[in-house]
């Protein structure tokens, strides 16, 4: 009887410590894999920051802006039937994708945007609440800098783009702002 108490109570005791340490390094891999507040949102800034970098004024595909989307020419990695995937010039677009509380990317080279395909289309960061564009233009005749909603301008770029959202974590929101200027204006008003 003492010999059947001393065996379950060590088996109680051995699997108490493997439970231990197996919940223990689940916990530690939870932790490990689990986004921190603001990291997939730094990912989207660099991705618009490195797009809006290398744009430039190209015949036939404008910059288009609206308070949820933009649209301009930059340089675009996009697939070719001759070499598998080649950087060329082409067409980026970030818009929000409200029902789905998305932000989504789509990139097209030439080929897609004069044969009005889709282009490579991917959702950048999820649990969205709000996705605004304003434009940073200058007015000649006053002499004045200002923001504006949308670009209307179609031969021109604006001078800086800022992109606010808000986004959901752990059921808080949080409010982030990039602004980018844009290098292309000064070449182009040359």
């Amino acid at each position: 009887m003492i010999e059947i108490l001393i065996s379950t109570s060590l088996l109680v005791i051995v699997g108490l410590a493997i439970y231990s340490t197996f919940n223990s390094g689940i916990k530690i891999w939870q932790k490990v894999r689990k986004s921190y507040e603001g990291e997939d949102v730094n990912i989207l800034f660099e991705k618009f920051t490195t797009d809006l970098k290398n744009s430039f004024h190209y015949k036939g595909v404008k910059f288009i802006g609206s308070k949820h989307n933009v649209i301009f020419p930059t340089l675009v990695t996009a697939p070719s039937a001759a070499s598998g995937l080649r950087k060329g010039v082409g067409q980026v677009s970030y818009r929000f994708d409200e029902d789905g509380g998305s932000i989504i990317q789509e990139k097209r080279n030439l080929s897609a945007i004069y044969k009005e395909k889709e282009g490579i289309i991917r959702e950048i960061l999820r649990d969205v609440k709000l996705l605004e564009f304003t434009y940073y233009m200058h007015d000649p005749l006053s002499d004045e800098y200002f923001w504006v909603e949308e670009w209307t301008e179609e031969e021109t770029f604006p001078l800086a783009v800022s992109m606010k959202l808000e986004i959901i974590y752990d059921a808080k929101t949080y409010q982030f702002t990039k602004k980018v200027n844009i290098p292309v204006r000064r070449a182009q008003e040359q």
